[in-house]
């Protein structure tokens, strides 16, 4: 079975295992391998098993380009067994159980499963706090309408 590494900074490298053919990526609620940042579009890419080892990576957006050999891509590649690419602030990098070794393979099944994210509303792709949601639309209703801030952090808006 294929496998794909998810590496993110900051977090522990997690598994993600492949159960079809073909592999959507992206941000978008349809893709088998949701990865949420705003820098991954929504439909990113197809990654396809093609013999076991190799599979086929087409880029579907050219807005946030895949990073494969520090080159951006512009159409389909073969990506080989082990080979590492970029979407967005993720590195991916391609498996197949036929090509490794048994210390890999104990390795991989202590590695932790990569879940996909279920959004609570389709077109969000980060949560924030009510706090912070209400300073934001604060601060937002300010820049729109003008205002005065004092020193002491009193607010004043125009017209009111």
């Amino acid at each position: 079975m294929p496998m794909i590494i998810v590496q993110e900074s900051g977090q522990p490298a997690r598994l993600f295992e492949v159960r079809s053919p073909t592999v959507r990526i992206g941000r978008g609620a349809d893709c088998d391998l949701l990865l949420p940042n705003i820098s991954v579009s929504r439909s990113q890419a197809t990654l396809g098993d093609l013999d076991g080892t190799s599979a086929r990576l087409t880029p579907l957006s050219s807005k946030n380009p895949i990073r494969y050999r520090d080159v951006d891509l512009t159409g389909p590649i073969i990506v080989e067994h082990n080979e590492s690419f970029r979407v967005g602030k993720f590195r991916l990098t391609w498996l197949h159980e036929k090509a490794l070794d048994g210390y890999k393979l104990h390795e991989l099944a202590e590695m932790p499963r990569f879940v996909r994210v279920q959004r609570q509303v389709q077109e969000e792709t980060f949560s924030i706090s009510p706090d912070l949601r209400r300073k934001l639309e604060e601060y937002e209703s300010l820049r729109k309408l003008g205002g005065l801030v004092s020193d002491q952090g009193t607010k004043w808006r125009l017209g009111a």
